[in-house]
Formats: C-alpha cells, structure tokens, sequence
C-alpha cells in the first residue's frame, strides 16, 4: 500500500512495488507470494483493504511525521497524519477478529 498526498513531495512509489515485486519473482520461492498493489489509499480506506485481503505481510510506503504519525490521503486528496497507536490498535482487531493473522508490517516512511 501506499499514499502520497498532492500536498507532500512526490515520491517514485510504482518504481519501489516494481522492485520489491522483480526482486521476490527472482528467488526460489517467488511464486510462493501474491502481491496486491492499493495506491492513493486513504486512512479509511486502510482497514476495509487489510480486512479484504487478510495480508500475511503488509508494506507500506509513503510520508511519516516526526511524532510517528504515517500519513495517508483524506477524501480531498491531501495529507492525512494517522497515529502510531491507531494503526497499532487496528493491527491488534485485525489479528483478534481474523483466522489468519497479519506476521509483518514493513513501514517505509520517514520517522517510522
């Protein structure tokens, strides 16, 4: 997943789930993983995806703040902070609710 709000500076987010795809395809069990791509994904949009498709791994690249806030885009397309103890009270429900539990967040943004 990834989020680059049009009031942050662009980042080359395609490129990065391009390179970490090629690279997986390029070991012995590459074809052991399924990779969902979401863009431009909004904090509301954050749970309906990870209760979607009950990721084993979550990577997520974007912007964070130096209070550790990671940030995702509102409705208007613009920055949106979500504190670390949201997303880590809505990783806590997910693995509680569901039969398959979340093993890894990979978070690539600044302060994470």
């Amino acid at each position: 997943m990834s989020a680059n709000p049009s009031d942050t500076q662009r980042l080359q987010l395609a490129e990065e789930c391009n390179e970490i795809d090629n690279k997986l395809r390029m070991t012995s069990k590459g074809d052991q993983f399924k990779i969902e791509q979401h863009h431009a994904i909004s904090d509301k949009d954050l749970s309906d995806t990870l209760m979607r498709y009950q990721p084993d791994i979550v990577h997520f690249s974007g912007h964070g703040r130096d209070d550790g806030a990671l940030v995702f885009q509102n409705s208007e397309g613009t920055e949106q902070p979500v504190p670390p103890e949201k997303l880590s009270r809505l990783f806590q429900i997910l693995n509680s609710d569901n039969d398959k539990n979340i093993c890894c967040v990979f978070l690539n943004a600044c302060y994470s």
